[in-house]
């Protein structure tokens, strides 16, 4: 619970966001002849969002502005992403927190709090004909596209990737919902959805950290990104309902069958077959050996010979070099940093698995 974004600073997001929708969707908007819609994707969306290592960084916030009317036929990438920014810089205080122009985001910069990621997109009729989740496929920009005059639109799918999660878990998630709303003596329909932790969005969150911890005590430049943990644990989850099962059984679940196919890394976007969030594996060797060393170095840390063979003591002190955080401390709320996490830089900040890295 402790490497939980607060409620407040989720619900301050939320607000900020929805207010940048309000502006680019208002009636004297260019855009508002297309029903501009924001939302999130990534982390916010799927509940697994942690806070950064130190209070220096900052949440990262992936949106979608979806502008429903606009077709690609009437368009291209470079008016897309141009009309998006010119709304933005269009008020004052948008102006001055945007950065410079991202590949394929525009990012607005709340300094010590957020930056939040803007991706432009439009609706992919040719895969939404197919129906299933990739009825909510859509395209996006890129700028090395539009300068390499490449006439292929990039493709995502953020909605159906969601979708495809919560039916990951969707039993534990009712039977918890349920559950919290009866110790409250409320209905099912009042307890938000982002007050539900399942034990597969706990599971992510605590190997997110842990690969974060891992990786700056063992200065590793490239770390596993998140979008290849999280479809990995999805998809190795199988309805376990407490938080060290679910870690186990997704560890030692991972091996060849579930990351190649034909001999080649496959992780194969659920809600888009045709992405492999790991089609850069085969060409960089680095990428899978510091994944599968960071799995070995997990593995050790949650392994059930921990529980066995060590006092409880030992195991704490394991869990505090792994996920910085003291075990006598979290009723607090406080976090013990440890000494080779150092305080990243501003032009550092990007976490790893970012939309719009």
């Amino acid at each position: 619970e402790d490497l939980d974004i607060p409620e407040g600073k989720f619900l301050e997001a939320k607000k900020r966001y929805e207010s940048v929708g309000a502006w680019l969707g208002k009636d004297e908007s260019p855009l508002s002849v297309y029903t501009p819609e924001i939302y999130p994707q990534g982390s916010f969306s799927l509940g697994t969002v942690i806070k950064p290592i130190t209070n220096k960084d900052e949440y990262d916030v992936d949106l979608v502005c979806f502008l429903a009317g606009l077709k690609k036929e009437t368009t291209s990438q470079a008016e897309l992403k141009t009309m998006v920014g010119d709304r933005l810089k269009a008020n004052e205080t948008y102006k001055k927190l945007l950065d410079q122009e991202g590949r394929r985001c525009w990012t607005l910069n709340y300094a010590n709090e957020f930056h939040m990621d803007i991706l432009p997109a439009i609706t992919d009729d040719a895969l939404r004909a197919q129906g299933g989740l990739l009825s909510h496929a859509l395209l996006i920009t890129d700028i090395q596209k539009i300068a390499d005059k490449d006439p292929e639109w990039p493709k995502s799918n953020p909605r159906g990737y969601v979708l495809w999660f919560k039916s990951r878990q969707e039993s534990v998630f009712l039977a918890l919902r349920k559950r919290l709303a009866e110790s409250v003596k409320a209905s099912v329909d009042e307890i938000p959805e982002y007050r539900v932790k399942t034990p597969l969005q706990r599971a992510i969150q605590i190997l997110k950290r842990h690969r974060d911890i891992y990786c700056a005590r063992e200065k590793k430049d490239c770390k596993p990104i998140s979008i290849i943990i999280t479809t990995l644990a999805a998809s190795l989850y199988k309805g376990q309902e407490n938080v060290y099962s679910a870690i186990y059984d997704i560890l030692f679940g991972l091996n060849d069958s579930v990351m190649k196919q034909a001999g080649k890394f496959y992780i194969p976007n659920p809600a888009n077959p045709g992405e492999n969030f790991a089609d850069k594996w085969d060409k960089d060797p680095s990428l899978p050996k510091d994944f599968l060393e960071w799995v070995a170095d997990a593995r050790t840390v949650f392994g059930s010979s921990l529980l066995e063979k060590i006092e409880n003591a030992e195991f704490s002190k394991r869990l505090e070099e792994s996920l910085g955080i003291k075990a006598r401390d979290v009723s607090d709320g406080k976090f013990s940093v440890p000494p080779y996490v150092r305080v990243s830089t501003s032009s550092e900040r990007r976490p790893w698995g970012s939309a719009c890295v």
